[in-house]
């Protein structure tokens, strides 16, 4: 529901991600006597923050003690555990870096110590709170430890999104995240956690539980995302839009449009993406006020970089446009959050053929990753990404794959080696060698990215189409003809059936069979293709 004050909107208390810090107050004043609980955190800067919320929280009946420094931490723990009033919680935050340090000096496992003392940590009668890393938290939950068991609750210590127009929740591309877990393994640790803490909050009630489901829901969903498993996060993505129309608040729709929209761009659906978008748009402007409200800013940017898929050039360099200068009137010129814009915007020129101002906005956007992020920064592909596409439209094709190798490194530590995105990258590595005349190799990586596309997307992929006109490429120029007629005519019928009449691709490739004349007769669609 939206709060209505004096005739203006007010942000109602459902659009605030709930607090897990709360969440644990509620569980420990429900609870007496010995209790285990677990706070699982991203990176250190978000457990400082969340330790002083909870000590905040909790004032007095909380006492935070630290194992670092002591010989035989355990010992110690018990000891100061025992020495404390029942009622006090002891939180215990750097549990994780004591054991790393101490499996490196001697061997000792705490977590095995605290295993086999469990019966007598029991016996205190005491709250105990350990926080735990991401790495730890998988060696636990998939171990052998009584501890785990014995857990009163699960928590998550993350670090804060920027919460008031929910713009930290929305999916702008696959490398732009400000999530600490960049590498593909994090986000397989951090997924395996999020559905954890999803159990844990179905199996008992609490208050506002609707909206954790709602929030856990998102953070599955986007993970799928990137890790490239679209049918998951479409799932979690509608599950979500079920909860909110069942709350009858409209302004989670955007978000969860938005995403929905990525999911299907990422697809390869550019036109249902662009239905969704502007369906989010529509909503925006009657519930959000202000011409430069960051989640106006973040729909035209998606919204031009679909538009540009669909061919619409025009409107695309309007919406990104509009998009880059909502962001420098709200962040300046050299804000981190300018890179998506300023890749997408890149795109929009080189497919205009304004080469040069493709590489300016690609040059900003590398400025900015040097003097504000680092040179190890995800976002560090999508820019050599466009820059090595651009090349290839210059016809620069050796210049191109060297970008393109840097890109295929980067990506795949941060995406994994059967991501979407890496099949297009593959293909793109397979062009430069096609245009070395080094056919053989050419081939071998078109069928490599053609082996992903069709596993993780499936055979109506646009990407595929646009893959089976370079491997037609590939048998023209060694006189296999059939086989290059069977691949355009069944690229021909996908783009007739996916994209637009009119779109620049089927201009292109109608012009390319008419051009050679052997290509053009009729012949069945090829298996890959139906």
């Amino acid at each position: 529901m939206i709060n209505r004050q004096n005739g203006r909107l007010k942000v109602s208390q459902v659009l605030k991600t709930p607090s897990e810090v709360e969440r644990f107050r509620n569980r420990l004043e429900k609870s007496s006597g010995f209790a285990l609980y677990f706070a699982v955190y991203d990176e250190p800067a978000s457990l400082k923050k969340n330790s002083t919320l909870l000590k905040k929280s909790l004032g007095k009946a909380c006492q935070e003690i630290s194992l670092e420094k002591a010989t035989r931490p355990i010992d110690f723990m018990m000891e100061k555990i025992g020495e404390l009033p029942p009622e006090v919680l002891v939180h215990i935050p750097d549990f994780s870096i004591t054991r790393d340090k101490a499996l490196e000096k001697d061997g000792t496992d705490l977590l095995e110590l605290l295993n086999v003392r469990l019966f007598e940590l029991r016996e205190i009668k005491r709250p105990l709170l350990l926080s735990l890393s991401l790495d730890m938290f998988e060696e636990l939950s998939g171990g052998d430890f009584d501890v785990w068991d014995w857990r009163n609750g699960l928590f998550s210590f993350e670090a804060e999104r920027d919460y008031r127009f929910r713009n930290g929740f929305f999916l702008l591309d696959l490398l732009h995240d400000t999530d600490p877990c960049r590498f593909v393994y994090q986000k397989q640790q951090q997924l395996k956690f999020y559905h954890h803490l999803q159990r844990e909050y179905q199996s008992r009630e609490f208050p506002f539980r609707t909206l954790y489901d709602f929030h856990v829901l998102g953070k599955i969903g986007r993970l799928y995302y990137r890790l490239g498993e679209y049918d998951e996060a479409t799932n979690h993505f509608f599950e979500q839009r079920r909860i909110a129309e069942s709350m009858g608040e409209q302004r989670l729709m955007p978000e969860i449009l938005n995403n929905l929209a990525i999911v299907q761009e990422g697809r390869g659906q550019f036109a249902e993406a662009r239905d969704l978008i502007e369906k989010a748009l529509d909503i925006v402007n009657q519930v959000f006020r202000g011409e430069h409200n960051p989640t106006r800013t973040l729909l035209y940017s998606n919204l031009g970089d679909v538009q540009c898929s669909l061919g619409s050039y025009g409107e695309a360099l309007k919406n990104c446009r509009q998009a880059l200068r909502m962001q420098e009137y709200k962040l300046g010129q050299r804000h981190p959050d300018m890179l998506p814009v300023l890749v997408k915007l890149a795109r929009v020129y080189r497919k205009r053929g304004q080469f040069e101002d493709a590489l300016d906005c690609c040059r900003r956007g590398l400025h900015i990753i040097e003097r504000k992020l680092d040179l190890h920064h995800p976002y560090i592909s999508s820019m050599l990404q466009q820059i090595a596409l651009n090349y290839f439209e210059q016809g620069k094709h050796l210049i191109a794959k060297r970008y393109i190798d840097r890109t295929l490194e980067n990506a795949e530590r941060y995406l994994g080696s059967e991501h979407p995105f890496m099949g297009l990258l593959l293909e793109q590595i397979g062009r430069a060698f096609y245009f070395s005349e080094d056919y053989e190799k050419a081939l071998k990586y078109f069928y490599w990215a053609l082996d992903i596309r069709n596993r993780k997307i499936g055979p109506g992929d646009l990407a595929i189409a646009h893959i089976y006109i370079n491997v037609a490429r590939v048998y023209l120029a060694t006189g296999n003809v059939e086989d290059a007629r069977n691949a355009l005519q069944g690229s021909l019928a996908l783009f007739r059936i996916t994209l637009p009449q009119g779109h620049p691709e089927i201009s292109k490739l109608e012009k390319l069979i008419a051009e050679n004349p052997e290509l053009a007769s009729e012949s069945p669609v090829p298996t890959e293709f139906s």
